[in-house]
């Protein structure tokens, strides 16, 4: 089953993507996807957040992660046809594993963004003072190119 969802749902183009898209917004609409039965296990999620939040009995905690069990756990519900517990090791560990993946995206979108103060000027220099005789670096070969 892992297979059929990355090379399947999530690796595919074309007609395989369309059909496969197909398949999973119609088996999502038959579970409840914008329907009653979708706000149900929502709402069973967040007496389970509730009772959770209870459980800690006025000690310190980290409310990003419940909130993130919860909204995992709906996703889950839907998907798996069943939930986690809040303190399920497998779930903590993969939690730990996407907030990290989450982390690097960070970074990643800091590298574009330094892009406008680097490399975007560089490049609109080389537009600016374009001469196809002087063809130097790669940006100059591009423009020359293309």
């Amino acid at each position: 089953i892992v297979s059929f969802l990355i090379e399947g749902i999530f690796g595919s183009s074309g007609k395989v993507w369309k059909e496969q898209r197909k398949f999973a917004v119609e088996t999502l609409r038959e579970f409840g996807f914008g329907r009653t039965m979708m706000e149900d296990k929502i709402y069973e999620e967040i007496a389970a957040l509730v009772e959770a939040i209870r459980q800690k009995n006025g000690v310190g905690f980290d409310m990003c992660r419940l909130i993130h069990v919860s909204v995992f756990n709906v996703i889950c519900s839907i998907v798996f046809g069943e939930r986690f517990d809040y303190n399920n090791k497998a779930l903590q560990l993969y939690l730990n594993k996407a907030e990290e993946n989450f982390q690097y995206h960070r970074t990643i979108n800091n590298v574009y963004k330094a892009n406008a103060t680097l490399v975007e000027p560089a490049i609109e220099e080389h537009l600016k003072n374009y001469d196809e005789d002087n063809t130097d670096d790669f940006i100059s070969c591009y423009l020359k190119e293309m």
